[in-house]
């Protein structure tokens, strides 16, 4: 095939999977996007409850739905080996795990107090944030085995039907969180039990389509599996790496919000503002990233290593030409991104010196988050790991802590800035490292006459 035909071959299907991955996570981004909007314009104090409520619920919920992801290497190279009826029998075993994990998720979420404690909040904000993860508690189940769905489908070329539910249900968010914050007097607490409700009737969707649709007919068990614990530690093997490095990459994260709230509720709603861009820009290159995870695990089950380094490299490449273009429209436009997000002078005034790090923290998130995804596909989960354990959790929050001015006798003194600033040079270190192991790993695999897929 020539060349050019080949890359436009290779774009268009890299573009194929990655719109309706990424409309279905923009959706899920935009319900927090919206809860954190429709707070911000109730008053300060909701808005820097619900930014604590939701900073502890995503650091719980998208650690624990991390361990899933190991269900989508396996579905996507069942799927790409045609062993179709493998590809039900891992979505069976994968929500039982899913039910599993809810348990303690939902234990951890409960602990309002202790979340309390540790951000040394009290008063409205720490009432809200409490009521928030209570709510968020009761939808961590539907939320988890949600995820398994997400995962299956875009594993089997079929995220269009997690597309069609999200988007749905982001069309409901905002009339189901005004009659929650308003009509039922839960004030900015009433976005979690909107976020509750919406969770369960989106899981109620997923089952109906795999249920229901023909295309997952092949796919579909002629009866409900036992659990299999073999098949479950294959997917533990797989996942927990992922799910460790999303911990980690979420621990940054949410101790950020903890750390910051100690600065007070202007730097903890600004915080919130731009954690909310990050992830919001964040769907693009993990959209391609886990069409590179299904390019990768497809191709690798249909035993042709070569088109899996193709599609590694060009999912490298278009993952970051489009952050780039993202970083400079956010640079441009970070005044007006922010009174968007709230009426309150101070917060804006804050949250745009906030942006302008964030341009920069882009580029390198997603070289590393489309790197980390590639080599899901391969089955490489432990490298990621490590270097977000180091780099992220430990270089990027020490540092962030040092700029802070948190340490006795510290010659900086940015205050919540430094959290950010810090947290750029870590994952800049990060993408460093795993964006050249990735294309290495590639090369490597396709060099192999017999494949290995256990490589860490």
């Amino acid at each position: 095939m020539p060349t050019r035909t080949k890359l436009r071959a290779g774009v268009k299907s890299i573009l194929k999977l990655a719109a309706p991955i990424g409309a279905a996570n923009l959706a899920i981004v935009c319900s927090g996007t919206i809860d954190t909007i429709m707070a911000g314009q109730t008053s300060a104090e909701d808005l820097a409850g619900v930014a604590l409520g939701i900073a502890v619920a995503t650091w719980i919920s998208i650690s624990l739905a991390g361990i899933l992801q190991g269900v989508s290497p396996i579905s996507g190279f069942a799927f790409g080996a045609k062993r179709f009826r493998e590809v039900g029998d891992s979505l069976h075993q994968c929500l039982y795990l899913a039910v599993g994990l809810a348990v303690p998720g939902l234990v951890l979420t409960l602990q309002t107090k202790m979340w309390m404690a540790v951000a040394e909040t009290s008063g409205l904000v720490a009432e809200i944030a409490s009521q928030y993860l209570l709510f968020a508690g009761l939808a961590l189940p539907a939320i988890l085995c949600g995820r398994t769905f997400i995962a299956v489908n875009a594993a089997v070329s079929r995220p269009a039907a997690s597309m069609f539910v999200t988007l749905g249900i982001v069309v409901l968010k905002i009339p189901v969180n005004w009659f929650c914050m308003n009509k039922l007097g839960f004030g900015g607490a009433g976005t979690g039990l909107s976020t509750c409700m919406l969770s369960w009737l989106a899981l109620g969707a997923y089952v109906l389509i795999w249920r229901i649709d023909p295309y997952y007919r092949a796919m579909r068990s002629r009866r409900w599996c036992r659990p299999s614990m073999k098949s479950i530690c294959i997917q533990l093997k797989i996942g927990v790496p992922i799910g460790l490095s999303i911990f980690f990459e979420m621990t940054s994260y949410t101790l950020m919000a903890i750390f910051i709230a100690r600065f007070g509720a202007v730097s903890l709603a600004s915080h919130q503002i731009v954690a909310n861009l990050v992830w919001l820009y964040y769907v693009v290159p993990f959209a391609v990233g886990v069409a590179g995870t299904v390019l990768v695990s497809q191709s690798l089950g249909a035993g042709s290593p070569e088109s899996a380094r193709y599609a590694a490299f060009l999912v490298m490449i278009m993952a970051l030409f489009l952050a780039v273009a993202v970083s400079i429209i956010n640079f441009i436009f970070r005044s007006e991104i922010a009174s968007l997000y709230s009426s309150d002078e101070a917060v804006q005034k804050m949250a745009v010196s906030f942006i302008t790090v964030a341009s920069a923290y882009h580029i390198a998130d997603a070289v590393q988050c489309s790197g980390s995804c590639v080599l899901r596909g391969y089955r490489i989960t432990l490298i990621p790991m490590l270097v977000h354990s180091c780099l992220l959790c430990g270089v990027g929050l020490s540092l962030g802590s040092w700029f802070a001015g948190l340490f006795p006798a510290d010659p900086f003194s940015l205050g919540a800035l430094g959290f950010w600033i810090g947290a750029a040079v870590g994952l800049a270190f990060a993408a460093l490292v795993i964006g050249p192991f990735t294309l290495a790993s590639a090369n490597r695999q396709a060099g192999r006459r017999v494949l290995n897929l256990h490589l860490n």
